[in-house]
C-alpha cells in the first residue's frame, strides 16, 4: 500500500514542484518588468520638468526684454512730441511774420490804389453831370413806357378773367349733362339688373331665350347689359371711353347671377356694337373757341410781362448806376470840404503860432463862420438829397461854377501829395521790415534745418526701436508658442503617467492574485479607484513626484528612488524623440499573463 501510494503521489509532487517553479518565475518577471517600467517613468518626468524649467526662464527673459523695449518706445514717443510742439510753434511764429508782411504788402497795394482811384474820380468828376442828366431823361421815358404797359397788361387782365368766367360756364354745364348722363345710366342699368333677376326665376329656355335676346347689340346704339357689364363700359374715371374731369362715371356693375346659380363675368362687346360718345352729342366748337382764345390772351400776357420784366430790369441797372454816381459825387465833395476845412484850420493856427494875432483877425473868424455855414448846408442838402433819392428817386443838380472846380482840384492835388509822403514813408518802413525779415530768415531757415534734423534722426531711432520691439514681439510670440507646445507634451507626459500607474496597479493586483497574496491597502484603494482616473487627469497633473510614490510598495518607492538618483544625469540630455517607450512593458505583460495562464493550467485542471 506504501508503494502504491508513493507511486501514486510521485506524479503529484512533481506536478506541485513544476507549477511552484513557474509562480515563482513569473514573480520575478513581475519586479523585473515593474523595475523597468519605474525607471522609465523617472526619466520622462525628470526631462520634461527640465525642459519646462529652460522654456519659464526663456519666457521671463524674453518679457523683460519687451518690458525694456516698450519704455524706450515710450520716452522716444515723448521727446518727438516735445520737438513736434516746438517745431508747431516755429511754424506758427513764421506764419504770423509771413502774415505781417502780406499786410504790409497789401496796404502798400491799396494806398497805391486810392491814389490811382483819387486821380481818376478827379478826372470823372466833370462828365457825371452830362451822364447824370441823360439818364435823368432815360428814366422819365422809361417810366412813361412803364405806365404804358401797366395800362395794357389791365386790359388784358380783364379780358382773361371774361375768358375765365365763360370757361367755368361751360365747366359747369358740362358737369349738369355728365351727371345727367350717369343717373340716366344707373337707372338703366337697375332697370336691367330686376329684369334679369325676374327672369332667372322662370324656366332656362325661356332665360336663354332672354338672355340671347339681351346680348344681341340694339340697332340704337345704346348700352347693352354685356357692355355695361364689361370692364371697358364702367371704368370710375371714363364716360364713352373718354375721361372725365369732373365727378366719376360711376362704379361697375356687379356680376349678374344666372338661372344655374352660378355667377356671370363680363360679358364681351359684340363686334358690330357702335360706342356711344357724349362729346359726338355735344357741339363743341364755342369751348374750342374760347380756348384758343384765352391761349391768345396767354401768350400775349406772357409776351408783355417779359418786356415788363425787361424794362424793370433795365430801370433797376438805371438806378443803380444813378445812386453809385451820386454817391461817388458826395464822397468827393465831403472829402473836399473836409480837405478845405483842414487847410483853414492849419493856416489859422500857423498864424496864432507865428504871435501875428493874439485875437483872431474878424476875417478869419469870417471865414470860419462862412465854413461852418457852408459845412451845416452841404449836410442838410446832402440830407434832403438822399432822402429825395429814397422816395422818388428824381435828382436835381446844382453845376459848381468853375472856380470852385479849380479850388477842389488844388485841394486835391495836395492831398495827393501828402499822401505820396505817407506812401514813400510806408514804402521806407516796409523796406526796414523786409531788412529786418531777410537777416532772420537765415537763421531761422538754419534753426529749422536743424529741427528737421533732429526730427528726422528722432524719426529713424523711432523705426529701429519700433523694428526692434516687433522682433521682440515676434520673439515672444515664438516664446509662448514654444512654452504652449511644452505645455502639452507636459500634459500628453502627465497623461502617459497616469496610464502607466494604471497598468502598474493593475499588474500589482494581477500578481497578488497569481501568488495567492493579499495585495497592499492602497494599491487595492487605487485599482478599485484606478477605472475613474482618465476623467480626473487635471486634477493628477497638478500633484508632484512625490504625492505619486504613495500609491507604491515600499519596497518599489525605494528602488525608484535609487534609479532616478542614478539616470538623473542622463536623462537630461535625452530629447522627446529618444524617450523610453512602453511597448516592451506591454508585450512583456502579454507574455507574463500569457505563461501565467498556462503555468496555472495544471492546478485548475488538478
Amino acid at each position: 500500500m506504501l508503494r502504491e501510494l508513493t507511486l501514486s503521489s510521485s506524479p503529484l509532487f512533481q506536478a506541485f514542484g513544476q507549477a511552484y517553479s513557474t509562480q515563482r518565475k513569473v514573480a520575478e518577471d513581475g519586479e523585473t518588468n515593474e523595475e523597468t517600467l519605474l525607471q522609465e517613468s523617472a526619466s520622462k518626468e525628470a526631462y520634461y520638468m527640465g525642459r519646462l524649467l529652460e522654456l519659464q526662464s526663456e519666457l521671463k527673459h524674453s518679457r523683460a526684454t519687451a518690458s525694456n523695449a516698450q519704455a524706450d518706445n515710450e520716452h522716444l514717443s515723448s521727446l518727438l512730441q516735445e520737438l513736434r510742439e516746438s517745431n508747431e510753434m516755429l511754424e506758427l511764429q513764421r506764419s504770423r511774420m509771413r502774415e505781417e508782411i502780406r499786410e504790409y504788402k497789401f496796404r502798400e497795394s491799396r494806398l497805391l490804389q486810392d491814389y490811382t482811384e483819387l486821380e481818376e474820380e478827379n478826372i470823372s468828376l466833370q462828365k457825371l453831370v452830362s451822364t447824370l442828366r441823360q439818364n435823368q431823361v432815360e428814366y422819365e421815358g422809361l417810366k412813361h413806357e412803364i405806365k404804358v404797359l401797366e395800362e395794357e397788361t389791365e386790359l388784358l387782365n380783364s379780358q382773361l378773367q371774361d375768358a375765365l368766367r365763360l370757361k367755368d360756364i361751360s365747366d359747369a354745364q358740362l358737369e349738369e349733362a355728365l351727371e345727367s348722363l350717369k343717373s340716366e345710366r344707373e337707372q338703366k342699368n337697375h332697370l336691367r339688373r330686376e329684369l334679369v333677376h325676374h327672369l332667372s326665376m322662370c324656366d332656362v329656355a325661356y332665360t336663354g331665350s332672354a338672355h340671347l335676346t339681351f346680348t344681341s347689340a340694339p340697332p340704337s346704339g345704346t348700352a347693352t347689359p354685356t357692355t355695361l357689364l364689361s370692364p371697358n363700359a364702367e371704368e370710375p374715371t371714363s364716360c364713352n371711353g373718354h375721361l372725365q374731369s369732373g365727378t366719376g362715371a360711376g362704379t361697375a356693375a356687379g356680376p349678374v347671377p344666372r338661372a344655374n346659380g352660378d355667377c356671370r363675368g363680363p360679358g364681351r362687346k359684340a363686334e358690330g356694337a357702335a360706342t356711344s360718345d357724349l362729346f359726338s352729342e355735344m357741339n363743341l366748337t364755342e369751348i374750342q373757341k374760347l380756348k384758343q382764345h384765352i391761349m391768345t390772351v396767354e401768350r400775349e400776357k406772357a409776351a408783355l410781362m417779359t418786356n415788363l420784366q425787361e424794362s424793370q430790369t433795365q430801370l433797376q441797372h438805371t438806378q443803380g448806376a444813378l445812386t453809385e454816381q451820386y454817391e461817388k459825387t458826395i464822397r468827393l465833395s465831403q472829402k473836399v470840404t473836409v480837405l478845405r476845412r483842414l487847410r483853414r484850420r492849419a493856416h489859422l493856427k500857423q498864424e496864432a503860432q507865428g504871435g501875428t494875432t493874439s485875437e483872431l483877425s474878424p476875417e478869419a473868424l469870417m471865414e470860419l463862420g462862412r465854413d461852418e455855414d457852408e459845412a451845416e448846408e452841404e449836410g442838410g442838402a446832402e440830407e434832403n438829397k438822399s432822402e429825395t433819392l429814397n422816395k422818388s428817386q428824381v435828382f436835381s443838380y446844382q453845376t459848381p461854377g468853375l472856380e470852385i472846380l479849380q479850388c477842389k482840384y488844388r485841394v486835391a492835388v495836395t492831398e495827393v501829395v501828402e499822401l505820396k509822403a505817407e506812401v514813400k514813408g510806408l514804402r521806407e518802413r516796409l523796406a526796414q521790415c523786409g531788412e529786418g525779415a531777410a537777416e532772420e530768415k537765415p537763421r531761422r531757415n538754419s534753426q529749422l534745418q536743424k529741427l528737421e534734423r533732429q526730427v528726422a534722426s528722432l524719426e529713424k531711432s523711432c523705426r529701429e526701436e519700433r523694428e526692434k520691439f516687433a522682433s521682440l514681439e515676434l520673439q515672444l510670440q515664438a516664446a509662448q508658442s514654444a512654452a504652449n507646445e511644452s505645455q502639452g507634451a507636459l500634459n500628453a507626459a502627465q497623461d502617459e503617467l497616469v496610464t502607466l500607474s494604471e497598468e502598474l496597479a493593475q499588474l500589482y493586483h494581477h500578481v497578488c492574485l497569481c501568488n495567492n497574496e493579499t495585495p497592499n491597502r492602497v494599491m487595492l484603494d487605487y485599482y478599485r479607484q484606478g477605472r475613474g482616473l482618465r476623467g480626473l487627469s487635471a486634477s493628477l497633473k497638478a500633484m508632484s513626484s512625490d504625492n505619486s510614490k504613495v500609491l507604491l510598495t515600499p519596497r518599489l518607492a525605494r528602488r525608484l528612488a535609487a534609479v532616478s538618483s542614478t539616470t538623473s544625469t542622463p536623462v537630461e540630455s535625452r530629447s522627446p524623440s529618444e524617450s523610453p517607450s512602453k511597448e516592451p512593458l506591454s508585450g512583456g505583460g502579454g507574455g507574463e499573463e500569457k505563461e501565467g495562464d498556462t503555468g496555472g493550467g495544471p492546478p485548475g485542471a488538478i
